[in-house]
């Protein structure tokens, strides 16, 4: 829940954080090496990000890299402290004319204009103040365009470990912020694209421990943990005195963000096997979120109708909303297997992504499962990484069930696919559904009952029941 006094403390501290540009000598080179790494997402010059949406700009460290990286780009500069972004404008708002647009706006980025949206949103050293991290995330990536960039830098959890280690010799509270372990921001990004975090030590070397705080100060970033007592003067000045004895350094942890939003809506159906389901949970994706369905890849037609035809029959289709598979086989093999025996040849010009007409959530169904071999080169796990899509992986309830998702949940995480979720097919169990979740470390979207038949009337009922695309994307 965002605390709405808290944020105002926050503000407060940086509007009144006048000599921060004087002081902020580790912001600088972090802003700097954050836009080293913008620049690596954009390697060709004909690809450059056209609307940039840079939060918590501080005095206008990054937006000076921006302004040198992008020079026809439209940028946004925002920050949550009125005073902050006046001194940005300030320093900034003469050099419209003759290089990158810049329009300076009051913004809260944990709940950023819905209205607007980016090739790149980025930010320096502001996000360990969010109030709700994951959420906010998440709103954030909504604004990005298809294939756009998230870019950030942040505090992690070993910064200012010295200064914290002396609190715990004298078994004080700390109060200064909390910040999180890089594993932490590893599980906060969205399922709807790819994201990565790498981290640095920047070690700073204050004068004495006083200075440390006056430094704190002078940038705005002496806001105590909610419910921590200042020390008393006593206490600090024997604080201050064990810092002093010490070697007087100062770790500043840094997290760098990446997140790549996926280039369209949707989600690729696979499953830990083959008959395990995946063509019923597709109908009820596709039911429950009004979706497009494609089945990129038939076999067995010989015996079925195939799976295109149940699903439009299951979740009453209209023919608009169906994409043809790109290869129909009539043997009940692999469609490597398959296409053999017709002495067919599957290319890569097979596996293209068909050109989509609807901002309908499109629903992928997969053949069998990860390891299914598609060509002599390429599995089902090959084409799911070249869709770009995330994984929402079906998987037998019963006995066997806890070994084979977590392997196919490795599989996938190996390759860095992202994952929405499990869904559980057949008789309910609690125990399987609970180790899946706890060892897999993944949400498990709903389940499947045994259905004594399968028409769309039943369809209906447990697409009813399924949660919303917005809320697992």
């Amino acid at each position: 829940m965002i605390n709405p006094d808290r944020k105002i403390k926050i503000i407060e501290r940086f509007s009144q954080a006048s000599g921060y540009d004087q002081a902020a000598s580790i912001q600088r080179v972090v802003a700097k090496r954050l836009a080293d790494k913008i620049k690596t997402s954009f390697p060709d010059h004909s690809v450059r990000p056209i609307k940039i949406l840079e939060f918590g700009c501080g005095t206008g460290f990054l937006t000076e890299e921006l302004i040198h990286l992008f020079p026809k780009a439209d940028i946004t500069v925002s920050d949550i402290s009125a005073d902050m972004l006046g001194r940005a404008k300030a320093k900034f708002g003469k050099a419209q004319t003759n290089t990158a647009s810049l329009t300076f706006e009051i913004m809260d980025a944990e709940n950023p204009p819905e209205d607007s949206f980016y090739d790149l949103i980025c930010s320096s050293l502001s996000m360990q103040w969010f109030t709700n991290r994951r959420e906010s995330l998440s709103r954030l990536v909504k604004q990005l365009n298809p294939n756009g960039w998230l870019w950030v830098s942040t505090l992690c959890d070993q910064s200012f470990h010295e200064w914290r280690r002396l609190y715990n010799l004298k078994e004080w509270a700390c109060p200064i912020l909390a910040c999180a372990e890089v594993s932490q921001l590893k599980s906060d990004w969205p399922v709807c694209g790819h994201g990565e975090w790498v981290a640095e030590k920047i070690i700073d070397c204050p004068e004495n421990g006083l200075d440390f705080l006056r430094h704190l100060k002078k940038i705005g970033a002496s806001l105590p943990q909610d419910s921590v007592a200042s020390l008393s003067a006593p206490n600090l000045k024997t604080l201050l005195k064990l810092f002093d004895q010490g070697n007087k350094k100062i770790t500043y942890h840094i997290g760098y963000g990446s997140f790549e939003k996926m280039p369209r809506k949707g989600v690729f159906v696979t499953g830990t096997d083959t008959g395990i389901g995946k063509t019923l949970v597709s109908a009820c994706l596709i039911k429950a979120w009004n979706g497009d369905y494609w089945k990129p890849l038939q076999t067995g037609l010989a015996e079925e109708e195939g799976d295109s035809a149940t699903v439009t029959r299951l979740a009453n289709l209209s023919s608009d909303r169906i994409i043809l598979p790109a290869i129909t086989l009539s043997a009940p093999l692999s469609p490597e297997a398959a296409a053999r025996q017709e002495n067919r040849v599957i290319t890569e010009n097979d596996l293209s992504f068909p050109p989509l007409f609807s901002s309908a959530p499109l629903v992928v169904e997969g053949a069998g499962g990860l390891m299914v071999p598609i060509t002599a080169e390429k599995m089902m796990i090959d084409f799911i990484q070249d869709c770009k899509l995330p994984v929402i992986l079906v998987a037998r309830s019963g006995l066997g069930t806890i070994n084979h998702t977590l392997l196919s949940l490795e599989a996938l995480r190996l390759r860095k696919i992202p994952i929405a979720g499990v869904i559980l097919s057949g008789a309910t169990n609690y125990e399987n559904r609970q180790a899946i979740e706890n060892y897999g470390k993944i949400r498990v979207l709903a389940e499947i009952p045994l259905l004594d038949r399968i028409d769309p009337e039943q369809v209906a009922a447990i697409a009813s029941e399924m949660p919303a695309f917005d809320d697992i994307i």
